[in-house]
């Protein structure tokens, strides 16, 4: 649609942020022309912290302010930012569309949503959403945002330390305390999730995508996570100053550029990889149609073999002697 500056009344302005060549550069369009912002030039990336800013901002002088959105992120922060009471008394989400037969538009009014949520849940709101799931983080398998924010808000006071997103350690034990709850009752007794993942194995018939991560892959989530929750809640700092995301849940690729850590540790110990691979059928197990030897392991007894085999892989015979600190051999009765 093509709009000349004369549309526009006295009273209206157009503010325009992203897409120019400038990067920072804020401009605003009204009825007597287009001119630079310069007062609201940041360095920020993510539109939907710059719409915050911009929301921030207007907040000093306005008693009410309407976010035309339909972003869950956008929902979040705006609670986030009246929990800070850096927003206007009144805040109002414009969202949905309009249809031919029927029309969807709603005003949410994110004021009395937080009124009757408290400070200490939207304090950690950003912490759950990226935990359980946004544009730059994994879902949790099974574990809707329904559950999670009903864990968050039975459990305010003990995962307080969502909300202490600039403290690493206490985010991150904070984050495994809330892994932990989302599994309901039989976690309570446990302090690890690789002490729930046992107990779920062996007591219940539970589906292994349906078992909880193991806490290596669990804290690098949680990282990207705390990475991305600092973004978001740096939106009110017209040139933030950013983590980096490496380290972060991330790493740095020659060849595909930032990819996510998954894990930093095995999933299994050794010794039972070696009791569930796939067991071999060549009696002679040298060659490359023994999948003991293809993966590097030494053959077992249920093997075609029996372990009778030249695999280079089988572990070497030791005698029950005992090696004293003087290097003389005791021999065991």
């Amino acid at each position: 649609m093509k709009m000349d500056k004369g549309d526009l009344s006295r009273h209206t302005s157009i503010v325009l942020a992203g897409g120019f060549a400038d990067g920072e550069v804020v401009k605003v369009v009204q009825g007597e022309g287009v001119s630079c912002l310069e007062e609201l030039n940041s360095t920020q990336e993510e539109a939907d912290t710059r719409l915050l800013l911009h929301r921030i901002v207007l907040s000093r002088d306005h008693f009410r302010t309407i976010v035309r959105c339909d972003d869950t992120d956008v929902l979040v922060l705006l609670l986030y930012y009246l929990s800070k009471e850096m927003l206007a008394n009144e805040v109002y989400m414009h969202a949905g569309h309009s249809g031919k037969d029927i029309t969807k538009v709603r005003y949410i009014p994110i004021h009395q949503i937080f009124s009757k949520l408290g400070s200490s849940v939207c304090h950690c709101l950003p912490s759950m959403h990226a935990l359980s799931g946004c544009d730059t983080t994994s879902a949790l398998h099974r574990l809707g945002k329904r559950t999670a924010y009903s864990v968050l808000a039975k459990n305010a006071n003990a995962l307080h330390g969502l909300a202490q997103f600039e403290d690493k350690d206490t985010f991150l034990k904070s984050s495994q305390t809330f892994a932990l709850l989302l599994h309901g009752k039989k976690a309570k007794h446990v302090s690890s999730l690789n002490e729930l993942r046992f107990i779920l194995a062996t007591t219940t018939d539970k589906a292994a995508s349906l078992l909880p991560p193991t806490e290596d892959a669990y804290e690098q989530h949680a990282l990207r996570a705390l990475y991305q929750v600092n973004v978001w809640c740096q939106s009110h700092i017209f040139k933030p100053d950013l983590i980096n995301p490496i380290g972060h849940g991330w790493h740095q690729s020659d060849s595909m550029g930032l990819l996510p850590t998954l894990y930093k540790k095995e999933s299994a110990p050794v010794e039972l990889r070696d009791i569930t691979h796939l067991y071999c059928t060549d009696n002679s197990c040298q060659g490359q149609k023994c999948q003991c030897v293809q993966a590097g392991l030494p053959c077992i007894d249920i093997c075609t073999c029996e372990m009778d085999c030249d695999n280079p892989n089988k572990k070497t015979e030791v005698d029950d002697s005992v090696i004293t600190e003087d290097g003389d051999d005791d021999n065991m009765d």
